[in-house]
């Protein structure tokens, strides 16, 4: 297999299912919320290459910039620490909400130490802080690279492509875009095995960190990575705009939460497919006569921690 040359640390134990979507005809979704039984989401799959990078170089610490409460920050506490490694969180508030609020306690639980910023000088000050922290820990501590969106984290999503059988290779793929590795591996995967299958990404975050170039530039790099010729291009993908900034609910999100948890007994979140599924409402007629899959990304468990 392509991958095999690259330390994996094994999270995801079998591929995820692919089920029907209730709320459209002709789509399916990848139930990447069920990568890992103990937190699960797309974040797991960015998680097994680069964790397998840090335990090569005999990494005791891992450590990352981050929002506050973000997904990421549940998935790499989870799984950073339950395979031996301190982890530590350099977070930024951008956003509150009662979603971030239980996502940051989750971490705290699993054990990760967070370093908190708030107010404008937030990014620099948790910057500032992770590279002081990486200077001082240098022979025993590895970077992850913010939401894991580096060529191994993205190597994660290119492998998961590899899981759609034939008979279920679709005209589309929605995504939500943050840091850009899902999207990025995804299109790379699509090269890998030659298909013509267009992956119309959800822009969820800021410009600066989501946007054409990025997904080019990464998607690119693991393609030579994995010694092959194939390239991505702008003609490969739509980045079009999600409803409303980073951590922030789009309009309407309780009512098109209720109608997706009613059809399909699944939970959107506030911050990415929420805005995916509005926006594959919005561009039905654009679309509609070909195949698609919904990319699920979100692990609901951080949200019902506590819960009795």
């Amino acid at each position: 297999m392509l991958f095999d040359k690259f330390q994996r640390v094994p999270l995801i134990e079998r591929p995820t299912p692919l089920v029907p979507c209730q709320m459209f005809d002709d789509v399916l979704i990848k139930r990447e919320d069920v990568t890992a039984p103990i937190y699960g989401g797309n974040k797991v799959r960015n998680l097994e290459f680069v964790l397998g990078a840090a335990k090569q170089q005999n990494a005791n610490s891992i450590y990352t910039l981050i929002p506050t409460g973000s997904n990421f920050s549940a998935a790499i506490a989870t799984h950073g620490v339950r395979h031996g490694f301190d982890v530590r969180l350099f977070q930024m508030t951008l956003a509150q909400n009662e979603q971030i609020r239980k996502h940051e306690s989750f971490a705290l639980a699993q054990g990760a130490v967070i370093s908190k910023h708030d107010g404008l000088t937030a990014p620099a000050l948790a910057l500032k802080d992770a590279v002081l922290f990486g200077l001082t820990h240098r022979q025993s501590s590895f970077h992850v690279t913010p939401g894991a969106s580096s060529v191994l984290g993205a190597m994660g999503h290119a492998r998961a492509l590899f899981e759609i059988p034939e008979d279920a290779v679709p005209d589309y793929i929605f995504v939500g875009a943050g840091t850009c590795g899902t999207t990025a591996g995804l299109l790379a995967g699509i090269k890998l095995r030659n298909l013509k299958t267009r992956v119309i990404a959800v822009r969820c975050a800021g410009r600066s960190v989501c946007n054409g170039m990025r997904i080019e530039r990464l998607g690119n790099k693991l393609l030579r990575l994995l010694e092959s010729h194939q390239r991505i291009s702008s003609q490969d993908y739509n980045l079009v705009e999600g409803s409303g900034r980073y951590g922030h609910a789009p309009e309407g999100f309780d009512r098109i939460q209720k109608s997706y948890l009613d059809a399909n007994e699944l939970e959107l979140d506030s911050t990415y497919t929420s805005k995916v599924i509005l926006k594959m409402q919005e561009m039905k007629t654009i679309w509609k006569g070909g195949t698609a899959i919904y990319w699920h990304t979100f692990s609901p468990l951080a949200n019902r921690w506590g819960q009795s």
